[in-house]
């Protein structure tokens, strides 16, 4: 897939995401641990719960570039926490394109998604990497 080298610096809107104590409960039971004790305090969410911000932030990014799925393969990921999420949080994600690289006819992006509590304090950054591989040349083409 070609994609411009301009991409690079583009920052797409701010995606919201109220985190609940549902939500929480939600990912820790799926993860296989137990669903935690109910408290007045709020849950800390497992260190991979920040995925669901990060995924919710690249959504206007595939959208925009017109990206499909099956053609993207995600090449690696990493997280610098400043602090656990928590199940009152209100979190504020942004997703940046922060380079590009064409190869052999396919595209690798490195995205980057910050990750801010309602009073701006930053949460978390995301670290990505996506191979975007081109349409698949097709022998229906040919005839």
């Amino acid at each position: 897939m070609t994609l411009p080298a301009s991409l690079v610096g583009r920052t797409y809107p701010t995606h919201v995401y109220p985190v609940s104590r549902a939500k929480v409960v939600e990912f820790v039971v799926a993860l296989g641990g137990p669903a935690p004790v109910e408290s007045a305090e709020p849950l800390v969410a497992p260190p991979t719960f920040a995925m669901i911000p990060v995924m919710r932030g690249f959504e206007s990014l595939v959208a925009d570039l017109g990206i499909e799925l099956a053609r993207v393969v995600h090449t690696d990921r990493s997280f610098e926490h400043s602090r656990a999420i928590r199940s009152d949080d209100v979190l504020h994600t942004t997703a940046s394109i922060d380079s590009h690289r064409d190869l052999r006819g396919s595209a690798l992006l490195g995205l980057s998604c910050a990750i801010h509590d309602d009073i701006g304090e930053l949460v978390t950054r995301a670290h990505s990497g996506l191979l975007i591989r081109p349409v698949e040349h097709s022998m229906e083409n040919d005839e």
